[in-house]
C-alpha cells in the first residue's frame, strides 16, 4: 500500500478473507481508526498469514486455522485470535477495551 494510506470502513461489519497472505507495509496506514473494533474482521483461512508492518489498525484478525499473525511498529486496537503464531516486534502497542471485547464476542462465532 501507498505511504499515508487510510482506510475507512463506513458499512460494517467488513470482513476480509485471506486464502494465503495480507501484509499491510508502509509509512503511516491507517486502516479502520475511526470505527469500532468488531467493524473489521481479517479473516485468515488454513495456513494465511497476516503482517502489519507501520499500521494503526482497529479490527480483529482472526485465524482459527491461521498460520501466523506478525506485528511491528503498530497499534492495534482490537484483538488478534489465532491458533498459530503471534509475534508482536519492536513497537507495537493493543488496546482492547471491555466495549471492544462485548462488541466483538457478539460478531465472532466460536465453537
Amino acid at each position: 500500500m501507498a505511504d499515508d494510506a487510510r482506510i475507512k470502513i463506513t458499512s460494517e461489519p467488513v470482513t476480509l478473507h485471506i486464502g494465503k497472505a495480507l501484509k499491510l507495509d508502509g509509512k503511516r496506514l491507517t486502516v479502520n481508526a475511526e470505527g469500532p473494533a468488531a467493524g473489521l474482521c481479517v479473516y485468515l483461512h488454513r495456513g494465511a498469514g497476516f503482517k502489519g508492518v507501520n499500521l494503526n489498525f482497529t479490527g480483529v484478525i482472526y485465524g482459527p486455522e491461521g498460520k501466523k499473525a506478525e506485528m511491528e511498529k503498530a497499534t492495534l486496537r482490537g484483538t488478534i485470535i489465532t491458533s498459530g503464531e503471534v509475534k508482536l516486534k519492536k513497537e507495537t502497542a493493543i488496546t482492547y477495551t471491555e466495549e471492544d471485547q462485548r462488541s466483538v464476542s457478539a460478531t465472532i462465532n466460536t465453537p
